[in-house]
């Protein structure tokens, strides 16, 4: 566990959190830690980097002094002087990987210990004794109120994600560094989310607005990467998609030096392929995720508004609410899909030299806008 390192958990807590109490014991949080972790590696991250963080933990490099530079000693030969530049040379490097690595360490711990307090809070609220639960009430202290545990559970929430995004911002700024190239960079998730049509939370948050989060997005890429094979795929022949994947690798807004005339209709008929393809993608990945994903997961908008008689607050979106929700994402995501073959349909139908005609005399129109288009 990446805590209590000496003995001193309380204290590592305490400085991450900013707030605890001398009689909350690191062995009572134990339990919830590795609820958290586990919680962590199922949609966030992958277990290589939790053991790379602890190997580096319970190492004596954590944390520990950066190595001096070696001083030259007087009348230094120049074999020596060239030997005690190496050193130093190297020692640069070992310091520039420990920092790295104390860092991924503190990353990673942000959310656990944030995820932990959130399952622990609710039952040390209360006494558990063989009378049963009870509270303890002086003149000195007393109980918060609802809405004040309420508001706090939520700033928790809050918090928690906002580790989890901070995380995800180090990891991807870090990724072409050693150990992070081969721990998260060359991963299987990082690689499979690289190959997908939509492979950034900025890319999706073009089409469904999820404020351009990491966190969300590595939560979605199972569900993308699976409606983007039994869905996107089949619309398109091979060569087709095999097509869209190689530009999207390349660079899809990327402009090859010298291109002809032909190459860039080619490649523009590409590009509108693919950004008519991506969309009934997103939807339906919402969709899912909707119906899958514990609310926790997702973004904020999956929460409805509402007003108590003392403060503002969210409250989790009710069951029949995300219901609803998931059936106008999936109704989005058909619309979509529907464009997208009858715009391929129209481009095999032109290109063997035939007049195309719509099938479906309402293609103009969409459910989900009051008018019909122009």
């Amino acid at each position: 566990m990446l805590f209590n390192k000496n003995g001193k958990g309380a204290d590592e807590i305490k400085a991450i959190i900013g707030f605890s109490y001398r009689s909350m014991k690191y062995d009572n949080l134990l339990p919830y830690l590795e609820f958290a972790e586990r919680d962590l590696v199922s949609y966030l991250i992958n277990q290589s980097l939790i053991d790379a963080a602890q190997t580096h933990y319970d190492s004596n490099s954590y944390l520990a002094t950066p190595i001096a530079p070696i001083p030259a000693p007087p009348n230094e030969t120049a074999q020596n002087k060239a030997i005690r530049e190496a050193l130093n040379a190297s020692n640069v490097i070992i310091n520039a990987l420990n920092a790295l690595k104390d860092q991924l360490v503190q990353k990673i711990q942000s959310p656990l210990i944030r995820h932990a307090l959130r399952m622990y809070f609710p039952s040390s609220d209360v006494q558990h004794t063989e009378s049963g639960r009870s509270i303890i009430v002086t003149n000195e202290q007393k109980p918060a109120f609802e809405w004040q545990i309420e508001k706090d559970n939520a700033n928790m929430l809050e918090l928690a994600h906002r580790s989890e995004e901070a995380l995800m911002d180090f990891l991807f700024a870090n990724q072409d560094d050693d150990p992070l190239d081969d721990l998260w960079k060359d991963s299987d998730a990082a690689k499979t989310a690289r190959g997908l049509m939509i492979n950034t939370a900025a890319e999706f948050s073009k089409i469904i607005f999820i404020n351009n989060s990491r966190r969300v997005f590595t939560a979605l890429v199972p569900l993308i990467n699976e409606i983007e094979r039994d869905i996107i795929k089949p619309c398109f022949l091979a060569a087709d998609y095999d097509a869209i994947k190689a530009l999207i690798l390349s660079g899809i807004n990327k402009i090859p030096e010298n291109e002809t005339d032909e190459a860039k209709i080619i490649r523009e008929t590409i590009i509108e392929k693919y950004n008519k393809a991506i969309i009934p993608l997103a939807y339906y990945s919402i969709a899912a995720a909707l119906t899958q994903f514990s609310v926790e997961v997702m973004p904020d908008g999956i929460f409805q508004n509402f007003y108590t008689n003392a403060i503002a607050s969210k409250a989790i979106a009710k069951d029949k609410d995300r219901i609803g929700l998931a059936a106008y994402m999936q109704r989005k995501g058909d619309a979509a899909l529907k464009k997208l073959q009858e715009y391929l349909t129209k481009l095999t139908t032109v290109a063997a030299g035939e007049t195309y005609t719509p099938v479906d005399s309402t293609e103009r129109m969409d459910e989900t806008q009051k008018y019909c288009r122009p």
